[in-house]
Parts: C-alpha cells; sequence; structure tokens
C-alpha cells in the first residue's frame, strides 16, 4: 500500500510538473504569476503614501496636489488612490 502511495504521488508530481513546462514552450514570453506581482501598472496607492512613492515629503505632496489638481487620482468609497503608472506618466508629460 506504501508503494502505491508513493507511486501516485510521483505521478501526479510529474505531471503537474510537465504541464507548467510545456506551457512555457508554447507561450515562452508569458509570465509566471510571481512575475506579475512585480509588475505595478495598476497597483494603487494612498495619498498618504504618495509621498513615498515620488521621494518627497508629505508638505511638497500637499502643494503638488494645490498647484495641480490635474494629477490623476481614483476616489473609491471616499478615499482617494493613485494609480502608481498614470502618476509616473503624469509626472513625465509635466516635464515636456
Amino acid at each position: 500500500m506504501g508503494f502505491l502511495t508513493i507511486g501516485i504521488g510521483l505521478a501526479v508530481a510529474v505531471y503537474f510538473l510537465c504541464e507548467g513546462f510545456f506551457k512555457n514552450i508554447k507561450n515562452p514570453g508569458s509570465k509566471n504569476e510571481f512575475e506579475s506581482l512585480e509588475n505595478d501598472e495598476q497597483e494603487l496607492i494612498k495619498a498618504n503614501e504618495l509621498h513615498q512613492y515620488l521621494g518627497i515629503t508629505k508638505e511638497d505632496v500637499r502643494e503638488l496636489m494645490k498647484a495641480h489638481s490635474d494629477i490623476p487620482h481614483i476616489s473609491i468609497n471616499g478615499k482617494t488612490y493613485y494609480a502608481k503608472e498614470k502618476v509616473r506618466e503624469w509626472l513625465f508629460n509635466m516635464s515636456d
């Protein structure tokens, strides 16, 4: 009974390993779950975290928001969030 359990366990492990291997052969440019976590395009940050992301003080962020009300943001349940990629693009376009 023990050998049968070990054999079934090995067969299942080989199946899943080979399935992942062959998926990558069919689509080598695809990202796995861990690589997609590194991408911050859709990551939202709170208003009080914006200064850390931009590398400036909280006071500088307040002044920036007063001077430029067009900073891209989204409001969810009365709280303001900023998409990292959109803020990055906005800053880049400001320098033009």
